[in-house]
């Protein structure tokens, strides 16, 4: 078999908006600035019939509709919000690089 066994579809949120994968697993780090939020999952799947641990990154901004008086998700940015994004994505992925050193698996 050489195609994955289990693939996510994406991360998703809860009723309380605490951000969950496909599986329903949290995150094992979080990353804010601001509105700008990142979350790194791990998870284990099957590739060849050998299972490997991977992480991902779920990346959405959050934002207040004033009109319908809640809070909602959006995947877009204004180019004025894109260092902020870089600031959060770049914690997110040195611990990515962290945990790789620390556990010693090619993610």
């Amino acid at each position: 078999m050489s195609a994955t066994a289990k693939q996510q579809t994406g991360p998703a949120t809860t009723a309380n908006d605490q951000p969950r994968d496909s599986d329903g697993n949290q995150p094992v780090a979080k990353f804010s600035n601001g509105t700008l939020h990142a979350a790194v999952f791990r998870d284990t799947i099957v590739t060849n019939d050998q299972p490997r641990v991977t992480l991902s990154i779920a990346f959405s901004k959050r934002y207040f509709d004033k009109q319908r008086n809640t809070w909602e998700t959006s995947r877009s940015l204004f180019p004025a919000e894109l260092p902020n994004a870089i600031r959060v994505l770049t914690r997110a992925l040195a611990y990515c690089e962290e945990q790789q050193q620390s556990d010693d698996h090619p993610f």
